[in-house]
């Protein structure tokens, strides 16, 4: 396993670092481009970054793009994702791109989605679900691995209902992306990879830090990040 980290504050050139080290890959090493890979946490990280490492646009992306190119290519179709929305965490937002058709002839997801919470009371189920941040406890226990035997009733009812939620309208949500990901590919990175950069490597939420930690067995893998900067604690 070839797994190092890189850790510091705010402006000590961790992302220099990383740059600097892809790109003398490419020019001292001779690994061609398509054989590293750098990673982060918004589009607007992963493009600067993708820039200064001198990558192809796949080749430097957020993790979750990556991991929806690889369940795209693992069910055939580009699946429709789901989040609640940052100005109202009462609705929703779609992926508007990904309204396609699956290929078993099933219709895609419907034109006009519900809300959560008025999906709830279609459902005659408890609105007090689709409050803000009505979602968020099961994010995290996703997020974090938390056994399935240690949620509580309240937990387990609201997976069961956003399992539903989505099921009904073929949606996935971000967390699925992961989960999809790390099904698909559990052992090595989708694509053949000598090398990943992930920067902002704080955020790495348990589920992600498996899976990257999973993938340096095959392949030299090296965190950049700031532990005080942790959403969810810094995992190591």
């Amino acid at each position: 396993m070839t797994l190092t980290a890189l850790i510091g504050p705010p402006g000590t050139g961790k992302t220099t670092a990383i740059a600097r080290e892809i790109n003398e890959s490419i020019t001292v090493e001779g690994l061609p481009p398509d054989r590293l890979m750098a990673l982060t946490f918004t589009r607007a990280a992963a493009e600067q970054l993708r820039t200064r490492c001198q990558l192809p646009r796949k080749r430097g992306r957020t993790l979750h793009s990556l991991a929806l190119a690889a369940v795209t290519d693992g069910i055939g179709y580009r699946p429709a994702l789901v989040q609640l929305d940052d100005t109202d965490r009462r609705g929703i937002t779609i992926d508007d791109v990904a309204r396609e058709a699956p290929p078993d002839g099933r219709e895609g997801p419907a034109a006009k989605v519900p809300t959560w919470p008025e999906w709830l009371a279609r459902e005659a189920l408890p609105h007090q679900w689709g409050q803000p941040h009505g979602i968020e406890p099961l994010d995290v226990a996703r997020a974090r691995c938390t056994p399935r035997d240690e949620w509580d009733d309240g937990l387990v009812a609201l997976d069961a209902a956003w399992t539903r939620y989505k099921t009904e309208y073929l949606l996935w949500d971000f967390a699925d992306l992961i989960d999809g990901l790390a099904d698909l590919h559990p052992t090595a990175p989708p694509f053949e990879t000598g090398k990943i950069g992930v920067d902002e490597a704080q955020g790495l939420t348990v589920a992600r830090a498996r899976l990257v930690r999973a993938w340096a067995v095959v392949c030299e893998v090296r965190l950049i990040g700031d532990d005080d900067q942790a959403i969810y604690g810094w995992r190591g």
